[in-house]
């Protein structure tokens, strides 16, 4: 068998190893791969089942919060927007559910089914709380209590944890699966790459060892015909190719040998020859030595101009990464950290500062520092023209100083202090339209005793890039605090307004003093009992003329006689206590032991009912509608409870009791546009106003009938 089909064989035995083992390793990734692809679904749908339970805790809230202020007049009721914002989230969630139902696995099927189940009945649930939102107290109610809220915590804690508990087992089940996989897969393919290399190292080693045999016996017989045995013949009879190649190599000796002979008589020949190029060869020497020198010269200058151009091209990306930086990093220390770094690489230099110059005292500042020291200089001050830095920073000028320690400006302080050798400074001046902004320096050049001028004008040009950056960082700095400061107020008004929702400009001094007071104790819930006069109020018709008006009309018109109603009663010192849908509810507590707080409350009716006729004059002439409108005012003054009522997350400062509930009776019963006041707050008054004594009425909750006055209203 020839060499070449030794060969041959061998190839063959390593494709079809190679391509066995191909076969096991692309076997092994497919299996990999459908154990990777089950974990990557499995990840997926926890990573959708989390999603989805916040969006439905999301729902949940948000109805729940809505359920804290279900109204029973058609006004409250939930705009369609709202209603469609409601169906967005809801398919969002849907959409979810779709997504995961094609990825869940087959063992969790039915829990998926179980959950979109009870899903779509907590949806319908929701929805129909939504439509009877504002529209049906009791239906909505009845429908959050008993319907929507055991759906949601049925959906919430029973099958959304279970659903994710199963899909949390199937993750873990495919990741098991994936590295058990991939270890059998990695044990097959080891075991298969270690069989076929040992199968075919064995049939290397045995062809490789006869051939160096018999290529040993070539070299030997080349080895004897190289000392110049043209007599000797190689034995090596075989039918390969090295058979052949000792055939032709002993042919070759015999035309050797007859070359021998040939070449002795044209030695003969080339001495003459020889000599007659020696004395050529000498003419040819003394043009080479010339060409030599040109060739130098030309290289030298070649080497030169290459150095110069390699400095340009490092200062240049130095440029450019400095021009990155300062469009990157906008904060003053990294962003200086990051300039001396570049400019450190760039003049080859052992150490680098940044020094920020004082305007008020004139005092340079290490801001910036690289190297072995660099911490320990850090936030340390320069005086006036002390030292190399300062002597520049006073001058405005460069200054390369090779031999520092024999220099009377250098200042060896910091490197006592250091333990730092500085063996050569290059100091630049930064400067910013002619204004000095600091000092740049750098120490010891490596592989050379100092710096040179290449340097000094590159140290200068990134001296301006530092300036540049300097001023830019701190303009970034400064916006970043104005927007801080700006955050922090705007935060703090929020609180602010929170909590003061009721109080605005509606409420006197005396009283946002006592709250405050309140709160700096907490907030405690309770109160105490004082004496005060209570208003009610509200508009007679309101309901009824409402459908006539566009829902923006209509609240424009509203807010006017508010804010109007709300102006007179702050005039007078009394207290909004709230909005009643069309009505308002006001307080007037004493200011002082002097105070006529029943007084303030009489004249604050009339002056409402006086300004009642304006606007009704001046809806007259915009719309005819409006013009019937009227109002009634109820007045009672007595003992009230007064404080922070509700709970620990949620209170307003107000004021209940008998008399409250008395003072809205009284409003109930007076006539419309007339101010009505109990028999209490007439005798406070003490008959500073006109009064017309009317019929005792009997009230809801009281035994005995309530005497009440009417006040004479009079001109405006």
């Amino acid at each position: 068998m020839t060499i070449r089909a030794k060969l041959i064989l061998v190839f063959i035995l390593v494709v079809g190893f190679s391509g066995a083992n191909l076969f096991v390793y692309f076997w092994s990734k497919t299996q990999s791969d459908k154990s990777l692809e089950e974990l990557g679904k499995a990840t997926e749908v926890q990573g959708q089942l989390g999603q989805i339970q916040r969006e439905l805790d999301d729902l949940r809230k948000q109805n729940a919060i809505m359920g804290q202020f279900v109204s029973g007049t058609e006004d409250s009721a939930l705009h369609p927007d709202e209603i469609e914002r409601f169906d967005t989230q809801t398919e969002s969630v849907s959409d979810r559910i779709e997504k995961i139902s094609v990825q869940i696995g087959s063992e969790n099927t039915e829990a998926l089914a179980a959950f979109v189940a009870k899903y779509e009945d907590l949806v319908k649930s929701w929805r129909r709380f939504y439509l009877y939102f504002g529209r049906d107290h009791m239906r909505a109610l009845t429908e959050m209590a008993v319907t929507s809220e055991p759906l949601a915590m049925e959906v919430m804690q029973v099958y959304m944890p279970d659903l994710i508990k199963q899909e949390k087992l199937r993750n873990e089940r495919a990741r098991k699966n994936y590295y058990a996989v991939s270890a059998t897969t990695s044990k097959i393919s080891t075991s298969m790459f270690a069989g076929s290399t040992i199968f075919l190292m064995i049939v290397l080693l045995w062809f490789s060892r006869d051939l160096v045999k018999r290529l040993g016996n070539l070299r030997s017989g080349a080895e004897k015909i190289g000392t110049g045995n043209l007599e000797h013949r190689l034995a090596d009879t075989s039918k390969d190719e090295l058979g052949d190649l000792a055939g032709s190599f002993n042919d070759m000796c015999s035309h050797l040998l007859e070359a021998r002979t040939a070449r002795k008589q044209a030695e003969q020949v080339i001495a003459q020859k020889s000599l007659e190029l020696s004395e050529a060869n000498n003419s040819l020497k003394g043009l080479n030595e010339n060409l030599s020198q040109r060739v130098a010269e030309a290289t030298e200058d070649i080497q030169n101009k290459n150095l110069l151009l390699t400095s340009k091209v490092n200062e240049m990306g130095a440029l450019n990464e400095v021009a990155n930086a300062i469009n990157s990093v906008m904060e003053l220390d990294p962003l200086l950290d990051k300039i001396l770094e570049v400019v450190a690489t760039v003049v080859d230099a052992e150490a680098g500062t940044f020094f920020i110059h004082d305007k008020d005292t004139g005092e340079l500042i290490f801001r910036a520092a690289r190297g072995q020291v660099g911490e320990q200089l850090k936030e340390q001050r320069i005086a006036p023209g002390v030292g190399i830095a300062g002597f520049v920073a006073q001058h405005r000028k460069s200054l390369r100083i090779n031999d520092p320690y024999n220099d009377a400006r250098f200042n060896r302080a910091f490197d006592d202090a250091s333990g730092f050798k500085t063996r050569s400074v290059l100091t630049v001046p930064t400067m910013v339209k002619d204004e000095l902004v600091g000092v740049l320096q750098v120490l010891n050049k490596r592989g050379s005793d100092s710096f040179n001028e290449l340097d000094q004008n590159l140290f200068e040009t990134f001296a301006q890039s530092v300036g540049i950056a300097w001023t830019n960082a701190q303009l970034f700095e400064q916006t970043r605090q104005m927007a801080d400061d700006l955050r922090k107020a705007l935060e703090a008004e929020r609180h602010l307004s929170i909590e003061k929702e009721k109080m605005g400009a509606y409420i006197p001094k005396n009283v946002v003093d006592e709250i405050s007071r309140n709160r700096e104790q907490k907030l405690a819930l309770g109160g105490k009992t004082v004496v005060a006069t209570v208003l009610f109020l509200d508009l007679v018709g309101f309901t009824r003329v409402s459908e006539n008006f566009a829902p923006e009309e209509l609240i424009q018109r509203l807010n006017q006689f508010m804010t109007q109603m709300a102006n007179i009663i702050e005039e007078h010192g009394g207290v909004l206590d709230k909005f009643l849908g069309d009505g308002i509810m006001a307080i007037f507590t004493p200011i002082d032991e002097h105070d006529n707080h029943a007084l303030r409350a009489v004249e604050t009716g009339i002056g409402m009912q006086q300004a009642m006729r304006e606007l009704r004059a001046s809806w007259n002439l915009e719309s005819g509608l409006l013009s019937g409108l009227q109002m009634r005012v109820g007045i009672n003054t007595g003992e009230v409870i007064a404080g922070n009522i509700g709970s620990e997350v949620r209170m307003d400062y107000t004021v209940i009791g008998d008399n409250v509930n008395v003072a809205s009776r009284i409003e109930g019963i007076c006539t419309p546009g007339g101010v009505f006041v109990s028999e209490e707050t007439f005798a406070d008054i003490g008959g500073k106003v006109l009064a017309e004594r009317m019929a005792p009425v009997k009230v809801k909750n009281r035994d005995k009938p309530v005497q009440t006055f009417s006040i004479a209203i009079g001109d405006a």
